[in-house]
């Protein structure tokens, strides 16, 4: 699955990369569990996602959550 950046370049998709944001977002939030806010944002996600849909993805999983 391809990502298409914010330059407009596709990159491969590394889930690497979100769960390393999603963890240090959730650092001072003791009750979060980021593998929970990684994996329902990762329901919405298809080849060619902006960079900026996962962000809002990950933001309304944070958000669905709470």
């Amino acid at each position: 699955m391809n990502v298409t950046k914010r330059s407009g370049a596709a990159e491969e998709f590394n889930e690497d990369k979100i769960k390393a944001c999603v963890e240090r977002a959730c650092e001072e939030l003791p009750c979060t569990d980021s593998r929970e806010v990684v994996y329902n944002a990762r329901i919405n996600l298809y080849d060619g996602v902006k960079t900026s849909e996962i962000d809002t993805s990950l933001i309304k999983s944070a958000r669905f959550l709470i």
